[in-house]
């Protein structure tokens, strides 16, 4: 074993980010609301899940839905203690890492 503890959590992603202690994470994959304001928030109540040293995840922020790419350069202006760590862009042609079309990835420095 590697010490390592995997939860997927499905579901409303304010009704699930309150079952979810703050800095507990150390990586969450934040691929929820699509459009208008919901990215945003979305970013805001999970970010704060991520322990220092831990990873934020998000995902569909190039392909397609624009409003998550606006949450994200907003949630940008004002995220503290994230760095950007990584893009990662894989061919839509590949089934089994279609739902990773685009994700970007964020470490909790502080």
């Amino acid at each position: 074993r590697l010490g390592v503890c995997v939860t997927k959590v499905n579901g409303d992603s304010v009704a699930v980010a309150t079952q979810v202690q703050t800095a507990s994470c150390r990586l969450v994959l934040v691929d929820g609301g699509h459009v208008g304001s919901q990215p945003y928030s979305d970013l805001c109540l999970y970010a704060e899940k991520v322990c220092v040293g831990g990873y934020l995840l998000v995902d569909d922020i190039a392909n397609g839905h624009p409003d998550v790419t606006h949450g994200l350069v907003k949630w940008l202006a004002s995220a503290r203690g994230f760095t950007h760590d990584a893009l990662f862009s894989f061919p839509e042609t590949c089934s089994a890492t279609h739902w990773l079309s685009k994700l970007c990835s964020f470490r909790r420095e502080a």
